[in-house]
């Protein structure tokens, strides 16, 4: 997923499978062009996007705009502390619960 991110950060239009995490960054022919992990697959979507420059625009400005906002320091710390937060709620409901050293 981070080669996704620096792509739309540097305004790149994006042509990727949907593998692992990356469905969660992109969607198809909004902020990238998503094709299936073969060769043909994956050759169809680059010419996608160089035959058609209003769509590698749009799939640019989209993928970089929604990084610029959802992408940040900030919120990745805000997520992390929720999932801190969680965790040590959880467990302090527990009775007799003691950390492994």
């Amino acid at each position: 997923g981070i080669v996704a991110l620096e792509a739309a950060a540097s305004r790149l239009p994006i042509v990727s499978t949907c593998v692992g995490g990356i469905g969660e960054i992109v969607s198809h022919m909004e902020s990238c062009v998503s094709v299936y992990p073969s060769p043909d697959s994956i050759a169809w979507g680059v010419v996608q996007v160089l035959s058609n420059p209003s769509l590698a625009e749009h799939i640019r400005n989209t993928a970089y705009e929604r990084v610029k906002s959802t992408f940040t320091w900030g919120r990745i710390a805000e997520q992390t502390l929720g999932v801190y937060h969680r965790v040590l709620s959880e467990y302090s409901s527990i009775k007799d619960w003691k950390p492994r050293l």
